[in-house]
């Protein structure tokens, strides 16, 4: 088909120049009073001459279209031949270059094929095609892991066993199954000496089944994050799929068969979304700003030559420069983004003073909190857990505060760091967040631990039993000779402590798993506003304390105004804001900023949460 609409196309061109130049003839004649001449010559003689002529014009030009199709055909076979070369000489050499084309194009033929003989055999039921195809692209050692079935095959024999295999039960049960491969595909050599690849897809799933909707696959869209490995098989010089990983949410595929049309009807009205529901715009915040970090710097400085990620883990708002600060883990530097949130030479990183390459700012600093003081304009920069060996060589986790001044320029210096009298079980599941209060007019410090009771693993995920710790706003300067129990913070150049006041519950009504940042605004005396933010639970709570040194903070005060809001869903009401960590309110009625840090890899989440990641967020609530 390509061949005859080419072949047709010199000649089409051909005829429209003369029959335009034609045309263009008489209307020049007609302009200048000549008389018109005829199209075709009335000489019969002229007539044969002209035939000849045109013959030999048209075998000229039919031999030219005829090499220049086989120069085509030449270069595709060629070309064909090089990419073949191209994989089979890094096969050989035992070395693979990922940003080569010819490599992803093998790989990615490789997997859309699976992915059309997967959605094939879902939904005609062809089973000697299905076979057909994984006999011959699958390794015999394949492994897969499925989140539909929720089982895992080891091996080609058990994928395809007639009384257990993947397909049983499944085969032909869909009416429609779409893969939508996402963008930044990640190609990786997983042993060059095995000449192993790997892909990694962002991959959105669509899969339908109109006679079931009790199964719940009427219309059912995952949101996926899928592995395959490949091995490239030289003695058949193509790519064997080694392994199939699918990272997605598990779909119960017995429940048809199971449930009665009463039942099925029950269970629809069970499965309304939260986005279903009419208050959705009531319990949602209302999203009326996202920019990236890396869209708003412009003046970035010496900070951003080399490329690096903006995993941001804190926000505050500071009202005499009308600009908010944010803290980075993964960075020592801040970020400064004037509160207009446009692209602008205002928004800068701000260095420690005491860093002078690109490698020592890009080391990762771990910060995940910040407050700033507008009586001392200090900023305090809270790291949430370090590693220690105590005097006894026992391991100790405890957080650090670093009191820090702006310079007006671009750069900040530190001017103290101490250690939080707070212990930890681990350093990575420490304070999440740090605010300056005041109760009866004496200041403190407060912080919010990211596990629930302060702990980790099962405990910390334990919803519901959030707590927040208050410590003094001064430090105790320790002493060799006095504080002998703090030697090692001393060897390790800690020199200060902020002794811990006491740990107070969060209301089991701010139901989150975790805890990822907080903000305590002042309103009189010992009444705050407070937002609390769970990353897991892609929620906020929004409410107000009054506080009491001995009773700790009052939420009973705010009971009827509180709320749980959730951040705003994507098409499908799934999560979208993935990653949100720091929160703070503006000097707006009813609005938040938050910050995001950068999405989890290697599968940890669907690829959908890349969209709105190390990000500056502006949130209004619907009070």
């Amino acid at each position: 088909m390509e061949m005859m609409a080419t072949n047709s196309t010199p000649k089409t061109r051909l005829e429209s120049r003369e029959y335009g130049s034609a045309a263009q003839a008489d209307d020049d004649d007609e302009m200048h009073g000549a008389p018109r001449k005829p199209l075709c010559p009335r000489s019969v003689f002229k007539v044969l001459l002209v035939f000849i002529v045109c013959l030999l014009l048209y075998s000229a030009v039919g031999v030219t279209y005829l090499l220049t199709i086989s120069d085509r055909i030449d270069t595709a076979t060629a070309s064909t031949a090089e990419t073949s070369t191209d994989v089979s000489a890094m096969a050989a050499a035992g070395v693979w270059d990922t940003e080569n084309i010819a490599l992803r194009s093998s790989l990615l033929d490789t997997a859309t094929a699976f992915f059309n003989e997967l959605a094939a055999m879902l939904t005609t039921g062809d089973l000697e095609q299905w076979t057909q195809f994984a006999s011959t692209q699958l390794a015999n050692d394949f492994v897969f892991v499925s989140d539909l079935t929720g089982v895992t095959y080891s091996g080609l024999t058990e994928f395809l066993d007639d009384s257990n295999g993947f397909h049983v039960g499944i085969i032909g049960t869909f009416d429609v199954v779409t893969s939508i491969v996402g963008a930044n595909l990640v190609y990786r050599a997983v042993d060059d000496s095995n000449s192993m690849m790997e892909i990694v897809f962002p991959v959105r799933t669509r899969l339908t089944r109109n006679e079931c909707p009790a199964s719940g696959l009427l219309g059912v869209t995952e949101e996926e994050t899928d592995v395959m490995a490949l091995q490239w098989s030289s003695s058949e010089s193509q790519w064997k799929i080694a392994s199939f990983a699918s990272q997605g949410g598990k779909i119960d595929i017995e429940t048809c068969s199971a449930t009665t049309e009463e039942e099925s009807e029950d269970t629809t009205e069970g499965e309304t979304t939260f986005c279903d529901t009419e208050d959705y715009f009531k319990d949602a915040l209302n999203e009326e700003y996202t920019a990236g970090f890396g869209a708003v710097l412009m003046n970035q400085s010496m900070a951003m030559e080399t490329t690096k990620s903006f995993e941001a883990s804190g926000v505050v708002y500071d009202s005499r420069r009308n600009v908010y600060w944010a803290v980075f883990d993964s960075l020592w530097s801040l970020g400064m983004i004037h509160a207009d949130l446009t692209r602008s030479e205002e928004n800068v990183l701000v260095r420690n003073a005491e860093y002078e390459s690109v490698e020592d700012i890009w080391d990762e600093s771990g910060f995940e909190g910040i407050a700033w003081d507008a009586d001392s304009d200090m900023l305090y920069l809270l790291t949430e857990g370090v590693e220690f060996e105590d005097n006894d060589g026992e391991e100790i986790n405890l957080a650090l505060l670093r009191t820090v001044i702006f310079d007006g320029t671009a750069t900040y210096m530190e001017q103290q760091l101490c250690a939080i009298d707070f212990e930890f079980e681990s350093d990575n599941k420490g304070f999440e967040a740090v605010n300056i209060i005041e109760i009866d007019g004496v200041r403190y410090f407060l912080a919010l631990c990211e596990g629930n009771h302060c702990r980790k693993s099962d405990a910390g995920r334990d919803a519901g039993n959030g707590r927040v710790v208050l410590f003094e706003f001064q430090a105790l300067t320790l002493n060799s000779s006095t504080d002998s129990q703090y030697q090692y913070l001393m060897d390790m150049g800690v020199d200060c402590l902020y002794p811990t006041v006491n740990v107070f519950e969060l209301p089991s009504y701010i139901n989150f798993t975790d805890y990822a940042g907080m903000h305590f605004r002042h309103i009189e005396a010992n009444l705050y506003d407070v937002a609390i933010v769970s990353q897991t639970d892609a929620a906020v709570w929004i409410g107000a304390a009054e506080w009491s040194l001995t009773n700790g903070p009052n939420f009973t005060v705010s009971a009827e105004d509180s709320k749980t809001y959730q951040l705003p869903k994507g098409g499908q009401c799934e999560t979208i804001f993935c990653n949100v960590e720091g929160v703070s309110f503006t000097d707006n009625y009813n609005q938040l900023m938050m910050v995001s840090d950068r999405a989890k890899g290697g599968g940890d989440q669907p690829w959908i949460c890349g969209g709105k990641d190390q990000s500056l967020h502006l949130f209004k609530y619907r009070a």
